[in-house]
């Protein structure tokens, strides 16, 4: 009787024991599960294409098999806690869970605006928040919350549990545990996947992976590995040299060889244009009357496709006038922004006797614009600061504005001359000012992202059109060509799923993730053709030099792109890999989607410097 005494005992005794450990350890079990299934949401939500529904079961589903790293990387994080007593344990839980609950919130509203993680280099672009109150805003959602349920149930627990505190003691052991054990975990990573040696990894696998948390990790990691000089070795720069080689065609010249050669040149880039406006209608009214009416005068290419990627509409600015692709992750002009670039745009016109100039609505420091354009060429490079602000709303200078103070400078510049100009009015969330929403739209439609995107694309065409009356006004059209570009798209990219709420819905504004931009070459003299070949924003670049009579040896080993009026390939290479079009065969396939890590290595090294 005494053994089952004594055995009942120690087994009360023991159980009390689990209990008072697990009660004393609760909120450390409770920020491990609320982090673990945050990350499950986080990834839910990045997985539904509009970003505002969070699946939770696909989510697990596809992330359970990583259960494991998940959970390590928060136990890492938590063993900390072990070393403190008290209430400083109880802050650090509440602090760390905190830290990691605003890291996702802005993971998730970043992804909602670039379809993709953010890096640690966002840092250096703080100047990227003068004037975006609106387009930050736009991003969140209420649902948002669901990250931060937790709070007030901890708050609960505090308040009804306020001697909690007394039971939180120093515990040596149970840090070693949990640090040296999910430590081992995760240094398995990169020694099974040779993770670390990749000179690029998927920011959305390694997110799905090896949790959000991991990635930030990695993100630490590229950032430094990133800020060391890259090195070519011989056989990396004749590996560059051979890529441009085989992408030769050689084929003979054609009709649109030196058409537009000794004339002005002027570059329009239009904020957030997507190819599906143009020549639609909406309540019998063109959403973009003046470039429908343009298109009887211009090269037209339909089916062009953007390639920005986290540099947004830096790197279209990029592209056009350099035709490389932007970096897979990071964006050019904060990393790179003195790297020489001989083959582009500005270089090669000014070769051939042109005046340069980059006229820009926004500060030299938005997007850091001014030192790279400077560095890809511009003689000239004009920005917010010249600018009158008589009319501003949302970033800053309206484009009505800014094309009615721009032209004068245009005006006064010694022919031949090549004036680049991005706008911005159009800008998401295309919230315009109300005496500018010029179209009668329905109920059902105006009040929509859709209808106010209408609104904004009409608003740009409008400026544009008032731009031509300028060049007009001062017998500029005659000898000058101008093309007109989206820099990205726009609904597409930052609201996919809106335009599906506005019903009845019309198939051709349900775009889908095709996310097509207009590309035009306009000049008053010629007729109309259009060119429904698969391109994208690098073969902007060589297209241009053609026409304009640059000599083809000056931009063939420097452009990623082909000329659209002498090929015989119909595809485009989007930032994610994915390739659109016909390849004649997989090498040639497998060759044109290695340019994105060429692309890399050419910028990281700056590569054309070291070989001017």
């Amino acid at each position: 009787m005494n053994v089952l005494r004594l055995a009942k005992e120690n087994f009360i005794g023991f159980s009390k024991y689990l209990k008072d450990t697990f009660l004393r350890h609760i909120l450390w079990y409770f920020t491990l599960a609320a982090l673990f299934f945050k990350c499950i949401i986080l990834i839910g939500f990045n997985m539904n294409r509009t970003h505002l529904i969070f699946s939770f079961r696909t989510s697990l589903s596809t992330t359970f098999p990583n259960t494991i790293f998940f959970l390590s990387f928060i136990i890492l994080f938590l063993s900390f806690a072990f070393l403190l007593s008290g209430k400083l344990r109880l802050m650090y839980l509440i602090v760390i869970n905190l830290v990691f609950s605003f890291l996702f919130l802005v993971d998730l509203w970043y992804y909602r605006g670039f379809g993709t993680m953010p890096v640690l280099q966002i840092i250096k672009q703080t100047a990227n928040l003068n004037n975006m109150s609106q387009g930050i805003l736009s991003v969140m959602h209420l649902i948002d919350a669901v990250l931060l349920l937790d709070f007030p149930l901890i708050l609960v627990y505090w308040i009804m549990n306020r001697n909690l505190c007394r039971g939180f003691v120093r515990n040596g052991l149970l840090f070693a545990l949990t640090f040296i054990i999910p430590l081992g975990v995760i240094t398995y990573i990169p020694l099974k996947t040779d993770l670390l040696e990749k000179n690029w990894v998927d920011p959305n696998f390694i997110n799905t992976s090896y949790s959000p948390i991991g990635y930030h990790i990695y993100s630490i990691y590229s950032f430094w590995k990133d800020s060391k000089p890259v090195q070519l070795s011989k056989t990396e720069s004749d590996y560059i040299r051979k890529w441009f080689k085989d992408k030769f065609e050689n084929l003979p010249d054609n009709k649109y060889k030196g058409m537009f050669k000794g004339k002005n040149l002027i570059h329009i880039d239009i904020e957030s244009m997507e190819n599906f406006v143009i020549g639609r209608t909406v309540n019998g009214q063109e959403i973009t009357p003046n470039l429908n009416r343009l298109l009887k005068n211009s090269l037209y290419f339909a089916s062009t496709y953007e390639q920005v990627n986290q540099g947004n509409s830096s790197d279209a600015d990029f592209m056009v006038n350099t035709s490389v692709y932007p970096l897979r992750q990071n964006s050019v002009f904060y990393a790179y922004p003195d790297n020489t670039y001989p083959g582009s745009t500005p270089r090669l016109l000014e070769k051939l006797g042109y005046n340069t100039l980059a006229l820009h609505p926004d500060e030299g420091t938005f997007w850091n614009w001014m030192p790279n354009l400077t560095a890809i060429g511009f003689q000239q490079r004009i920005g917010a600061e010249a600018w009158d602000m008589d009319d501003t709303f949302f970033l800053g200078i309206s484009d009505s504005s800014f094309f009615r103070q721009a032209e004068p400078y245009i005006a006064r510049l010694k022919q031949p001359f090549y004036a680049f100009m991005p706008t911005q009015s159009s800008h998401s969330p295309f919230d315009i000012p109300e005496k500018y929403r010029y179209m009668k739209l329905d109920e059902s439609m105006a009040n929509m992202t859709l209808g106010l995107y209408f609104q904004s694309m009409y608003y740009a065409d409008k400026c544009i059109g008032e731009m031509i009356s300028y060049l007009e006004r001062d017998g500029l059209l005659d000898n000058t060509v101008v093309v007109f570009c989206g820099d990205h798209s726009g609904i597409t990219r930052y609201h996919p799923g809106e335009a599906a709420k506005v019903q009845p819905a019309q198939d051709w504004w349900l775009v889908g993730d095709k996310r097509q931009i207009p590309f035009i070459i306009y000049q008053k003299n010629i007729s109309g053709e259009k060119f429904d070949i698969n391109a994208a924003q690098v073969d902007i670049l060589p297209t241009i030099a053609y026409i304009m009579g640059v000599d083809q040896k000056d931009y063939e080993y420097t452009a990623m792109g082909r000329n659209l009026l002498n090929t015989k390939k119909n595809f485009a290479v989007l930032v994610d890999g994915k390739y659109v079009g016909d390849a004649s065969s997989e090498e040639q396939k497998e060759h044109d989607i290695q340019g994105l890590e060429i692309a890399d290595t050419i910028v990281k090294s700056n590569y054309f410097k070291l070989h001017e």
